[in-house]
């Protein structure tokens, strides 16, 4: 009897155990449910130039997947401070890539879009110091906006030559300032809605130590997009995956992951209501010397080959493919991400499972929503997916959707 009185009393714990738990994750649900208000998906140029069977137009583009679409990309032009035109030109019609982009708002009429502004320091060098040359860039930054019916920027600040990085940190620092006084002051001159600004900004400490003063910017800015799915390239000599949420447990400090750049930006100041992480549709792939050794931190030979061609990225359609014809997925429970191994080939990617935490990581840490790269990346078509097309991207609208109360 004294057994069963314990083990009754032990139910009972249990069960108020149980209902606690279940009372704080409703609650953090509850308090999380409208964080996640930003999905901006990417639309790249580079996409439309792709093979056949890869190749991605426009007009493929679902705007009820995102929140925001950005036109990836536009750039300087060396002679002058405003946008190439180059870079919106089609390749196959008359009409611009951004048209087709900006129509989109005609179907989801709160979809904002955004074109993203590659900032070269060698390009901006010269302008950069100059503040006259800086208000002509905005001045003619501004008019393009207005004039192909964009509703903001993503200003994306080079870091490509990091010996440089710290001189260019203060006229860093002054553009954002004057961008952003520059799009309220029409705003209130003319009584437009005023125009978006968003940053793309690196992960990696050492560059967030030299490139950013990360209060001041972060006042200016209506978002702070963290390239959380650049933290490895395929050219290293070491198999890993391009965009751990966790770090390597076998490291007593391992910067290369979300968790830790997340961290780092809030502790310099930036609000987490600004911040949102990368999230990469795409694989990663590397060439292994030994068929057996698919553990993360060995050794490779550089970027995986496919028919002795070199492909160091792949899309998602191409990672199902890999799957069919029998490569072996493996997953890190301490980073959180799949690879799978074919043969002498490594690749670390994304699916279902990965991106549900990392929309969850948000969530929890009421950060401001997440980045997606890119449209093209994704099984777009359907062909491996039993869901139909944009198989990741609808995952990662239905993570957000599903805390929102």
């Amino acid at each position: 009897m004294f057994f069963f009185f314990n083990l009754k009393v032990l139910m009972s714990q249990l069960r108020k155990m149980f209902l606690q738990h279940l009372v704080l994750v409703l609650c953090v649900s509850c308090t999380t449910g409208h964080i996640c208000k930003n999905i901006l998906c990417y639309f790249t140029t580079d996409s439309t130039t792709k093979d056949e069977f890869h190749r991605f137009h426009p007009m493929n583009i679902n705007p009820f997947l995102c929140t925001h679409i950005v036109y990836y990309y536009a750039l300087i032009s060396r002679n002058e401070l405003h946008l190439s035109e180059q870079t919106f030109q089609s390749n196959d019609t008359d009409i611009p890539y951004y048209t087709y982009v900006n129509n989109q708002k005609e179907s989801k009429s709160d979809l904002k879009t955004l074109v993203s502004v590659i900032i070269r320091l060698s390009t901006f060098f010269v302008y950069g110091k100059d503040f006259k040359a800086r208000q002509t860039f905005i001045q003619n930054l501004r008019s393009f906006l207005r004039k192909h019916d964009f509703d903001g920027v993503e200003i994306n600040w080079s870091t490509e030559n990091v010996k440089l990085l710290p001189v260019f940190k203060t006229i860093f620092t002054i553009l954002i300032q004057e961008i952003a006084m520059n799009f309220r002051e029409e705003k209130r001159d003319d009584g437009k809605k005023r125009l978006i600004l968003a940053v793309s900004v690196s992960p990696l400490k050492d560059v967030i130590d030299k490139v950013y003063d990360v209060h001041t910017i972060s006042s200016y800015v209506d978002m702070l997009n963290i390239e959380t799915t650049r933290f490895r390239t395929g050219s290293e000599l070491t198999v890993g995956h391009y965009s751990p949420l966790y770090g390597d447990y076998r490291l007593e400090v391992d910067t290369n992951c979300v968790d830790f750049a997340v961290r780092y930006w809030l502790k310099n100041g930036a609000p987490a209501k600004k911040l949102n992480i990368g999230l990469g549709l795409y694989g990663l792939t590397y060439q292994t010397e030994k068929y057996y050794r698919h553990y993360i931190g060995n050794a490779a030979l550089g970027p995986g080959r496919i028919a002795d061609q070199e492909l160091e990225m792949c899309t998602y359609t191409d990672v199902n493919q890999f799957l069919s014809w029998g490569a072996k997925i493996h997953r890190s429970k301490d980073q959180e991400v799949p690879h799978f191994v074919l043969n002498d080939l490594w690749v670390g990617y994304e699916d279902q499972i990965s991106l549900n935490e990392k929309v969850d990581y948000v969530l929890q840490n009421q950060l401001a929503g997440v980045t997606v790269r890119s449209f093209d990346m994704d099984d777009f078509r359907g062909d491996f997916s039993s869901d139909g097309p944009y198989p990741l991207m609808t995952t990662i609208k239905r993570a957000c959707e599903n805390f929102a109360f």
